[in-house]
Parts: structure tokens; sequence; C-alpha cells
């Protein structure tokens, strides 16, 4: 991944953890440029900045009427 994005992990929450040790280790950080890179990339992503609502999965192609197979 370029960037070093796959040194950080942004929680919902905004805090910013590194994650170069992981999955043995994960530690809060305050690195203020890394959070705001990926702030900025969740934005693009999710412009309106909202995290999706509970059960608004993509609906499946066939519009949910799959028929049972008997």
């Amino acid at each position: 991944m370029s960037g070093g994005d796959a040194g950080f992990k942004l929680t919902r929450d905004g805090e910013l953890y590194d994650m170069r040790d992981a999955p043995f280790v994960e530690k809060a950080t305050t690195n203020d440029a890394e959070k705001a890179r990926l702030q900025a990339i969740l934005a693009a992503l999710n412009p309106a900045g909202k995290a999706p609502a509970k059960g608004s999965e993509r609906p499946a192609e066939n519009g949910g009427n799959r028929k049972q197979r008997q």
C-alpha cells in the first residue's frame, strides 16, 4: 500500500493507532499528519461523512427475490 496506510488504523471515533507491530500491539498515537491524511481519504470515499446504516448493505443483484431450492 502506498503512503504508509498499512502502518496506521483510524477508528470511527477518530482514534489513530500505530499498527506496525500488529497483531501483537496496537499503540495509540498522535501523528497528526497521518491522521489528517487518512481522514481525507475517508472523506473522499464517503462524502456524506456517515457510517452506513445497519442493514444497508448492497442489495442482492436479483433484488433479493432469489428462489429457494427444493
